[in-house]
């Protein structure tokens, strides 16, 4: 027997019309697909309305680190080894703790990189050349299909400088930067303060915006639809710490730590989102310092500094364990190269790790994803 169904379901931002051919032995698809459509209403759920779902999702061992990967573990979950992907800053991708099958990018300097549906993305970046003012900026994004590139939709708007992190079933990209030509034929570097969210299918621009254009800000995921957004340069000295509600926008304002920063990177791990590096938006020197966010008195605290002032980096918890990759730092008289090294948080001390980097890079991204 077979059914045929006309659905249809509006939102102030878009309308969504389906129409659904399936056996008996699909209704439980339709059931699903029905279910995610109303749940836009509830911002305690996960909604499906792109028409992805996401099977056995799994975060890491011992932490909450992969919940900037997935959030809503099954016990289908696995006890695969983690590793890292380094994309950006350098001619040559890399993998860290593990062989990760994957082909090399172009030179693309600030992307943003995530995981959806166990699909390595990463989207947007400035392409030629490390300085903001001169290049291009790109809305491309590509997802890696056993190793090679392949090309997915675009975003919205070309961005390089963006937070790009996955939430729930979603990746949610904010703020950045876009490099523009004025009409007397200067080319001028605009902050963003858009949100694009992306299924795996489709990026859509959402209605709402960051309360402020910034950029070199660092985003971690604290629910299913929620995500906090950390620091950043915008017209602030202040540490400008929000949480926002995906498919909502509302914004909660959480306290701003003691240290303002742009071009910084942060983490979870269990239930507490550690922040490092970076510069200084008053003084606009390097910082080595790390502040660590509790999200249940929302108080935060100082940890031991890096043993490397260190900006433009990228810390993931791998394994369960906290570590900071490369970045740009001073070495000997030269006082900004790009870093080859990594370090680990070992108990309440960052020690600096004997192996290295394949490349020096900073200005790149780095995903959480599962060993070969």
């Amino acid at each position: 027997m077979t059914l045929f169904i006309s659905y249809k379901y509006y939102l102030k931002i878009f309308s969504l019309s389906l129409t659904i051919e399936l056996n008996m032995a699909d209704m439980g698809h339709l059931l699903q697909l029905t279910v995610g459509l109303f749940s836009l209403n509830s911002v305690s759920a996960s909604p499906i309305f792109f028409g992805s779902s996401v099977n056995c999702i799994c975060p890491a061992e011992g932490s909450q680190a992969f919940a900037r990967l997935f959030f809503g573990a099954s016990n289908c979950c696995s006890s695969t080894r983690k590793g890292v992907v380094l994309i950006g800053g350098f001619e040559k991708t890399e993998s860290f703790s593990c062989s990760v099958t994957l082909a090399d990018t172009p030179l693309v300097y600030r992307p943003g990189a995530a995981v959806l549906n166990n699909q390595l993305y990463y989207c947007g970046g400035l392409i030629e050349t490390i300085s903001p003012r001169v290049g291009n900026t790109t809305n491309e994004c590509y997802k890696n299909d056993e190793g090679t590139w392949v090309s997915v939709p675009s975003m919205n708007v070309p961005k390089f400088s963006h937070t790009m992190t996955s939430v729930g079933s979603y990746i949610l990209v904010t703020g950045g930067y876009n490099v523009v030509v004025d009409n007397s034929g200067e080319t001028n570097v605009k902050q963003l303060d858009t949100v694009e969210i992306f299924d795996g299918f489709v990026w859509i621009k959402l209605p709402y915006t960051l309360s402020s254009e910034r950029e070199n800000s660092c985003a971690v995921p604290v629910s299913e639809t929620e995500i906090l957004v950390v620091g950043g340069t915008f017209d602030s000295t202040t540490l400008l710490v929000e949480k926002y509600n995906i498919f909502t926008g509302k914004i909660t304002s959480i306290p701003s730590s003691s240290v303002e920063r742009f071009g910084h990177a942060c983490a979870l791990l269990n239930g507490e989102v550690y922040v490092s590096g970076g510069t200084s938006l008053k003084t606009e020197l390097l910082l080595d310092t790390v502040e660590v966010l509790n999200l249940k008195t929302l108080e935060w605290r100082t940890i031991s500094p890096l043993n490397t002032q260190r900006a433009d980096h990228t810390m993931e918890v791998v394994n369960g364990e906290l570590t900071v990759f490369g970045g740009f730092g001073p070495q000997g008289i030269v006082e900004f190269q790009p870093f080859d090294t990594f370090e680990k948080l070992i108990g309440t001390t960052w020690q600096t790790q004997t192996d290295t980097l394949k490349y020096p890079r900073g200005n790149h991204a780095s995903v959480v994803v599962d060993c070969d």
